[in-house]
């Protein structure tokens, strides 16, 4: 009787077996990466979005956005804190924003829950980090010629995403707070990596 004789995988048939693994895991994380980042961006957004609206409720009850004592703050609960920060900061990396308690106490007035905050670290093309959802109250900020001093900001993954919250602006002439409504594209800018969001909220009287 003859017995069949028991062959291995040769060098060459486990090499092809390597590289298919290989193939499928790197298929598999660009998309996990992609699920993920949309993920992070949709909270974003619609967590901005629901600021959009509450601050304006708020503006049209009290006839004036709510208080915030150092001209920008959070928007959103639990930022981390950083660095010799007592309280947690958001914003870029190239300048601090904080969470302001007198601002959380008032527009909960309107918003029963503050949405959390998304800790999330976004780095832009050119190394600039950014962190969460800004609003900042500053007089030289205009909208096709007419002061709109309250932006809000936030920076999603990812190159020309879409802001999808009403009010979004683009700079004029590139300029930094000189603004027009945004016609042409869905964003305020973009690079390959990221897209900024500049929204342009009213201020009351």
């Amino acid at each position: 009787m003859k017995i069949a004789s028991q062959r291995g995988f040769t060098i060459v048939e486990l090499l092809i077996v390597i590289v298919v693994i290989g193939i499928l895991a790197g298929i598999t994380i660009v998309a996990y990466g992609g699920i993920q980042q949309r993920a992070n961006n949709t909270a974003k957004y619609q967590a901005a979005a629901s600021y959009e609206k509450s601050i304006q409720l708020y503006i049209a009850e009290n006839n004036n956005a709510p208080p915030m004592g150092a001209g920008s703050v959070c928007l959103g609960h639990g930022y981390s804190i950083r660095g010799s920060d007592t309280v947690g900061s958001c914003g870029g990396s190239d300048y601090t924003t904080k969470e302001d308690p007198a601002f959380d106490t008032a527009i909960k007035t309107i918003l029963s829950r503050v949405p959390d905050a998304s800790n999330k670290v976004v780095t832009k093309e050119n190394g600039v980090t950014y962190v969460g959802i800004t609003l900042t109250n500053w007089d030289g900020f205009r909208v096709d010629g007419q002061p709109n001093p309250y932006i809000m900001q936030f920076v999603l993954e990812g190159r020309d995403q879409d802001c999808k919250v009403p009010g979004v602006v683009q700079m004029i002439n590139g300029e930094w707070g000189n603004f027009t409504y945004a016609t042409t594209q869905r964003n305020t800018f973009y690079d390959n990596v990221s897209t900024t969001c500049a929204i342009a909220l009213p201020s009351g009287s």
